[in-house]
């Protein structure tokens, strides 16, 4: 005999964000920083520093102004063309 029956539905799933990744949304696009010390400062802190390590390979190209889509960061063209 089966109890298959006894068994509840699968609940649901709802999205959850994280406070260190609602910290990097309000520090890039509301420009509030985090308490120093805390693991929303750490990872606005890591963020920077792979921006800095990231080559900007794969750009969104708005003409002059772009999005970096690795390091998510904002971009502006020099007059040479380059991204910077």
């Amino acid at each position: 005999m089966s109890l298959r029956f006894w068994r509840r539905p699968p609940a649901e799933r709802r999205a959850v964000s994280s406070p260190a990744s609602l910290a990097v949304l309000e520090y890039d696009e509301l420009g509030i920083a985090p308490q120093p010390g805390t693991v929303a400062a750490a990872a606005v802190g890591l963020r920077a520093i792979a921006a800095l390590n990231c080559a900007h390979a794969t750009v969104v190209d708005r003409e002059t102004f772009g999005v970096c889509t690795n390091c998510r960061i904002h971009l502006t063209r020099d007059e040479h063309g380059e991204w910077s």
